[in-house]
């Protein structure tokens, strides 16, 4: 499970901005850490976090959510490494925006949103589960647009990546 909130920083509560990061965050950590005594009995173990396209760039406008999906991010890459010695493969989908009732439910549209559009649905998100556990590789950017973008960005001066999400969430 992951918690969203679109809006602007100020006009989010703290009490809001605290639940986003307990649940996109504290969750992964609380799961990966449960689970490790099992991954560890089981031959070709792997974790798939849920990360998102909004942990590649700061996204204004869902500040707390960029956050939390930089803080999987982060977690997934030491985790891949460290359980590595483990035999437990560690990896996270990045989609960008998907059709869910999560998306749905949002009362502010940020500019991001209306640029990029929501054109993945479940169905896409589910796909490229099952071939990120077939796979090798750490993190898989999902959609086209997307992957064009986290690639690009993998070969781009950090300067220019912060442009393109200026330009995208521009009013």
């Amino acid at each position: 499970m992951a918690m969203m909130r679109f809006g602007r920083f100020e006009d989010i509560s703290l009490a809001e901005h605290n639940r986003i990061i307990a649940i996109n965050v504290q969750g992964v950590l609380n799961c990966c850490y449960a689970a490790l005594p099992f991954l560890k009995r089981t031959p070709g173990a792997q974790v798939l976090n849920m990360g998102s396209a909004s942990g590649l760039y700061g996204v204004p406008q869902m500040a707390s959510y960029s956050a939390s999906k930089f803080a999987v991010r982060g977690l997934t890459e030491a985790l891949e490494l460290e359980w590595r010695e483990l035999g437990i493969r560690v990896a996270d989908l990045m989609p960008p925006f998907v059709r869910t009732p999560m998306v749905a439910s949002q009362t502010f549209e940020p500019p991001v949103l209306r640029r990029l559009g929501v054109t993945l649905v479940a169905e896409d998100i589910a796909k490229a589960a099952w071939r990120q556990a077939q796979s090798g590789g750490v993190h898989r950017p999902i959609g086209a647009m997307f992957r064009a973008m986290y690639w690009s960005g993998q070969l781009s001066p950090p300067a220019l990546n912060r442009w393109v999400m200026a330009w995208l969430s521009r009013a």
